[in-house]
């Protein structure tokens, strides 16, 4: 049998496929590059988010290792809502002379949701406040951990109440309504609400450039429904109504529009009012909100 000579035959379909090889290696190695390239920016643009998931679960899951936590607290970074950075000792520093409450404690504004919650972030700037960004899952366990770990500290969501609350000062503004006038305005709320979900009604001195109610959900009742939310679990408030606080701004003029008006136009106005306050905290949907936007237009 006669033998097959490769070098001389064979050699052009092994420069053929050599080079092949060569082509698609170089285009593997190309592509390569290319995905550590992105990767690597990536990377680099998590490194200075303030949201560095390592850094939050560090505090919030170290409560136990008390050394592990201070380190961690000195290198975990907050992000207010100008997208501005800072570490918890710079932020204290840059919000206590207007944020610091009767009780000599200086409260963190947040926001977990910067486009449902922006009147009351508006609200809270027009009073020089300052509001932080706390809007990834691990947050509410997040704010858990720390708050008990930084002295004379409290955090708080700025809408779960209304200003004056959440950063209680000495001086408080002054009603524009009389007594009696406000005992009307809440008893003419609590009749024509009655059929709502368990709500707690007051009226409050607020500025007259806030809105004429607003709706917030305690914030020890929040926590908890975050809590739940993020281990999977039900909250501890089963299928209950939500508790809802609404507090009337005494200081509105749609306040006193109502108190003057007919009976019929009472009820009207204070739905109104009442629903408007829902939409600010997403809250009104289904029916109840097409009803809302059909009386709306009804009065275009």
């Amino acid at each position: 049998m006669a033998s097959t000579d490769f070098s001389s035959a064979g050699s052009p379909v092994v420069c053929k496929y050599d080079l092949i090889f060569v082509l698609n290696f170089n285009r593997v190695l190309v592509l390569f590059f290319l995905i550590l390239l992105i990767s690597s920016y990536c990377s680099i643009k998590k490194l200075f988010r303030v949201e560095s998931s390592t850094s939050k679960e560090g505090v919030s899951a170290s409560i136990s290792d008390e050394k592990f936590s201070d380190k961690a607290k000195e290198y975990c970074l907050l992000k207010n809502i100008e997208g501005k950075h800072f570490t918890f000792d710079e932020y204290t520093e840059k919000v206590k002379e207007n944020q610091t409450d009767k009780d000599e404690k200086v409260v963190w504004l947040y926001t977990s949701d910067t486009q449902k919650q922006d009147a009351y972030i508006q609200s809270a700037q027009k009073r020089g406040y300052d509001v932080l960004v706390f809007d990834s899952v691990i947050d509410p366990h997040f704010i858990n951990g720390i708050e008990y770990k930084i002295e004379k500290t409290s955090i708080k969501r700025v809408d779960a109440d209304t200003l004056d609350k959440l950063i209680e000062k000495e001086i408080k503004l002054e009603s524009v309504l009389s007594k009696d006038d406000q005992e009307k305005a809440k008893k003419l709320f609590e009749d024509t609400l009655g059929g709502a979900p368990k709500l707690t009604i007051s009226v409050e001195a607020m500025p007259s450039d806030e809105l004429p109610v607003v709706i917030t959900i305690p914030e020890f009742i929040r926590r908890m429904n975050d809590m739940a939310a993020t281990s999977g679990q039900k909250s501890m408030f089963g299928d209950m109504p939500t508790m809802l606080n609404v507090a009337i701004n005494a200081n509105h003029p749609v306040t006193q529009k109502i108190l003057n008006a007919s009976e019929e136009e009472q009820k009207q106005l204070v739905r109104h009012a009442y629903n408007l306050a829902l939409l600010s905290q997403g809250m009104l949907s289904g029916s109840d909100l097409t009803a809302f936007v059909q009386q709306a237009v009804a009065r275009l």
